[in-house]
């Protein structure tokens, strides 16, 4: 099925359109937080580790700015796909909103690893 033309009601594109827009800004807004206040106070922390970290929480802490791009380009394809309406835009708005979700989760995944292997030393599990 080709996608030539708008449907004949908007109304739902638009609207599905704008959340997805809304939910980009939600995560967006979160992943700076955690871009500019979360990971820079981790990485003060890891320096006083006295081993390494583990490579996926290495690759957050030296690009910390990943899920901030990511969240950006799903601002972007959702306020496209509010204006632009088209079920491809449509489409890529979802998976950008599915993918950044996953960038935020990834992260925070990552942010934990160190502090999970530090309580398995501990206690000696």
């Amino acid at each position: 099925m080709k996608d030539n033309g708008p449907p004949a009601d908007v109304f739902p594109y638009r609207l599905v359109g704008g959340v997805m827009a809304g939910m980009g800004l939600i995560l967006g807004a979160y992943s700076l937080h955690l871009a500019y206040v979360h990971i820079p106070s981790l990485r003060d922390i890891f320096v006083d580790f006295d081993t390494t970290l583990p490579p996926v929480t290495a690759f957050v802490v030296r690009f910390c700015w990943l899920p901030c791009a990511i969240a950006l380009l799903t601002v972007i394809a959702g306020v496209a796909s509010a204006i632009i309406v088209r079920r491809a835009m449509l489409t890529t708005s979802c998976g950008l909103v599915l993918l950044t979700f996953l960038a935020v989760v990834m992260t925070h995944y990552a942010l934990e690893q160190p502090w999970v292997a530090l309580i398995e030393s501990i206690s000696g599990s």
